[in-house]
């Protein structure tokens, strides 16, 4: 098996070599077989099919292209932010300028797809696959910039690699500078947080916790708090209308009572409750 999977990766390479270096006319089975020095029939016995030969090639751009275990070390232990972004992308960007041969193949397979509608399927999942990919890494690694983000600078390092790899409208100008540039005008400066409530507790006179919050808004709203429940801490099952009552009666002086003796998420009103009793002061 083991000497199979090495035969199959040989062949791949060898059909790489041959789709870089004359495009899709010239990538056929017969050609890979000679690349390859294999008998003749030996690609075909391996990958039966032209889908079949387009997946194996995309299969072994994905493998030989994976950043080196080192790098990711390095970069890991750096804390997020918009340079280390830009660090990744640089990385990007100098492996797929430093296997050519891997890039070139890849846009051919892009332009193969867009040729022949039965490719389009191989090829379209292989590049979504790698896409979620890349979000799924982005957001794990805490980095700034979101799917649209991400799929901007996909749109973007496209253009690149292929100015870079054929013919520039800019040469003078480096690589690096111009991926600089690319996080400047493209990633926001730092991923805006959903606003969150800001819960205050009061206790009321009969032992109960009052949890309310008051959402950032615009204008007079600013100010104006939403009660959101009322929990009590002994005695709400023995009393069905307590909520209604308390809510009816203390609201308003709740409303001007003094700062809040905590602030808490008003989801932890298990752990309020309990601290609460300590600290009980009305």
């Amino acid at each position: 098996m083991a000497r199979n999977d090495e035969r199959r990766a040989g062949l791949a390479d060898a059909a790489l070599r041959v789709l870089a270096r004359e495009g899709t006319r010239g990538l056929t089975h017969r050609a890979v077989d000679a690349e390859a020095g294999a008998p003749v029939g030996t690609a075909s016995n391996y990958f039966r099919n032209r889908p079949a030969l387009i997946s194996a090639i995309a299969d072994r751009i994905t493998i030989r292209l994976a950043p080196e275990q080192a790098t990711l070390d390095e970069l890991g232990a750096l804390p997020p932010s918009r340079e280390l972004f830009a660090a990744y992308i640089r990385d990007i960007v100098r492996r797929l300028t430093l296997h050519r041969e891997l890039s070139l193949a890849l846009f051919e397979l892009r332009l193969e797809a867009g040729r022949r509608p039965e490719l389009a399927d191989v090829i379209g999942e292989w590049l979504r696959t790698n896409f979620e990919g890349d979000v799924a890494f982005n957001a794990g690694a805490g980095l700034p910039g979101g799917r649209a983000e991400i799929a901007m600078f996909h749109y973007a390092l496209d253009g690149l690699l292929l100015d870079r790899l054929t013919t520039s409208i800019d040469p003078d100008t480096s690589t690096d500078d111009v991926v600089a540039a690319l996080v400047e005008g493209l990633l926001p400066d730092a991923v805006a947080a959903p606003a969150q409530p800001r819960a205050e507790a009061y206790v009321i006179h009969d032992g109960s916790v009052l949890v309310c919050t008051r959402r950032p808004t615009a204008g007079a709203e600013k100010n104006q708090a939403r009660f959101l429940r009322l929990v009590s801490t002994e005695q709400r099952s023995a009393r069905p209308n307590h909520h209604a009552r308390a809510c009816g009666n203390e609201c308003s002086a709740i409303h001007r009572a003094p700062p809040a003796l905590m602030v808490v998420s008003p989801a932890n009103t298990a752990d309020l409750r309990a601290r609460m009793c300590a600290e009980r002061a009305l």
